[in-house]
């Protein structure tokens, strides 16, 4: 019995469309966070709702309709909104452990951005967590004064990195370096 390839092709075709559809369905559909929630997990980001909303992709105004319950997140929404949260506290965690074992007269220097585009110039950096990063890395200055921050400057950086790859390892190096 031969295999008509044409309608065996059609058929998967249809049923991977039917199955996207399906996906585009459960990712448009109401999330369950709640206004409080978004309230409490953006107080816990620190961001102002221009901030936040920018970092969402949504206007000011829709991110006040978020907040009170005027519109409902979708489930893709809520999933980039936790995704926030779940960086910070990744970031925090990642930055504060070199400090579980270091002496009391130790340093850490640690890169800060003053500029927004300097944050995006390294290409495993998503632009949105720039005012998380500063957050982050403000926070634990001002708890431990054994971390040191270091402005970032990229003309300095570039001519230290002699042709390198670029990396947050490079770019940490190059603080500890720098006075």
């Amino acid at each position: 019995m031969a295999v008509n390839s044409y309608n065996l092709n059609r058929k998967l075709q249809q049923a991977e469309d039917r199955l996207a559809q399906k996906k585009r369905k459960e990712l448009a559909a109401p999330g369950r966070i709640n206004p409080l929630e978004l309230d409490a997990i953006q107080t816990a980001l620190g961001m102002s709702n221009t901030s936040i909303a920018s970092a969402m992709g949504r206007s000011t105004p829709t991110w006040r309709k978020y907040r009170c319950g005027e519109i409902t997140m979708s489930v893709e929404m809520e999933a980039k909104y936790r995704a926030l949260a779940r960086y910070r506290l990744s970031l925090f965690h990642r930055m504060s452990l070199p400090l579980v074992k270091l002496p009391e007269s130790g340093e850490v220097a640690v890169v800060y951005y003053p500029k927004r585009s300097d944050f995006g110039s390294l290409p495993s950096q998503n632009p949105a967590h720039y005012e998380i990063y500063c957050q982050v890395t403000g926070l634990l200055c001002a708890v431990d004064p054994r971390v040191r921050l270091i402005a970032f400057d990229l003309d300095n950086y570039r001519h230290w990195l002699k042709g390198r790859d670029d990396s947050e390892v490079m770019r940490n190096m190059w603080a500890a370096q720098m006075e």
